[in-house]
């Protein structure tokens, strides 16, 4: 964790995030009446804690369903059960001034910052636009602003540029910013360098390190590089099919990956996996040997010795309730 070195971080020894049973089903075909009759599951019982001051690293290949339940954390969208608890609040049953305040505590970093960026606005107007809804004046904006692009190693005449104008690390730079400028205390970022080039990559990770001592923030961090995630991660949550399969410290899950679909990611090979049949992905045998005898309908089981490396048992129940055949 990088909790320490900020004034920042809270005494509490309370998670900051606590997810339950967190589900999320999208409808995919209708009946004769247009009545939803078919549904997939994006996010399947997911539950997680996420510490304060602390990386928790959320990976797995495209359509793992690693945004959708970041976006359910948020309340960017409603989730079809579970609960979300933030910071004592009630996340999924709070009411509009409740919410107003976990805005401001929870802020995203989004993907592609070209496409997160309005075009018409300058960047002073961009970065300052939910300080408005904080109650800060206009001068107390704009002397923020020049703090915030300070803060992200953005020239100040930043401020007067559009988004067009700025090169891709610049633009995520400038997301950053915007993402600070209302004093969060836990950033979601969605894969934030996945669009640029190696070398900004490097940077851009560098810079969000620093500004998490020096700001004392919590971090979702969303990506499916497992080279990212161990540069970044304090703990590794693996998401395969809109399930957790392995939660554990980042050293443990990269010296010792137990369930087959994490030892996949690091091998950088998951195609061996991810096109085969389902009995050839679910590693039950695997998890079994680690964890002793279980069913899938368990969950995320500890290993033994490694109280706080979790696995899944992922069985073919498990396969066939989450396509929604039963």
């Amino acid at each position: 964790m990088h909790c320490a070195a900020s004034t920042r971080c809270p005494m509490s020894t309370e998670p900051l995030l606590t997810v339950a049973n967190l589900s999320k089903r999208f409808p995919v075909a209708t009946d004769f009446f247009g009545r939803p009759s078919t549904f997939v599951s994006a996010v399947d019982d997911v539950g997680l804690q996420v510490e304060r001051g602390e990386t928790l690293a959320l990976v797995g290949e495209s359509g793992s369903g690693k945004s959708t339940l970041a976006r359910l954390i948020l309340r960017l969208i409603e989730p079809t059960a579970g609960s979300v608890r933030f910071d004592g609040l009630d996340v999924l049953n709070s009411g509009k001034s409740q919410m107003l305040e976990f805005r401001r505590k929870a802020q995203i970093i989004f993907q592609d910052p070209f496409e997160s960026l309005d075009p018409r606005m300058k960047g002073e107007v961009i970065v300052a636009e939910g300080m408005s809804q904080v109650g800060r004046s206009k001068a107390e904006r704009k002397e923020r602003v020049a703090e915030l692009l300070d803060l992200v190693q953005l020239p100040a005449d930043a401020a007067q540029r559009f988004p067009h104008e700025f090169s891709g690390g610049q633009r995520q730079r400038l997301s950053i910013a915007r993402a600070l400028a209302v004093d969060p205390i836990f950033v979601v970022a969605d894969e934030p360098v996945s669009a640029l080039d190696v070398s900004m990559q490097s940077q851009i990770l560098n810079l969000m390190r620093d500004l998490q001592d020096r700001l004392g923030l919590t971090y979702l961090f969303i990506s499916h590089d497992m080279s990212v995630i161990r540069h970044m991660a304090d703990r590794v949550a693996v998401m395969y099919l809109g399930r957790m399969v392995e939660i554990g410290p980042a050293a443990e899950v990269f010296s010792n990956p137990i369930h087959p679909y994490t030892q996949a990611l690091l091998s950088a090979v998951p195609s061996l996996i991810v096109g085969g049949e389902p009995p050839a992905m679910l590693g039950y045998e695997a998890a079994r040997e680690a964890i002793g005898e279980c069913s899938s309908d368990r969950g995320l089981q500890p290993v033994a010795g490694q109280p706080n490396h979790l696995v899944a048992c992922f069985g073919q129940d498990a396969w066939t309730r989450h396509r929604g055949q039963q």
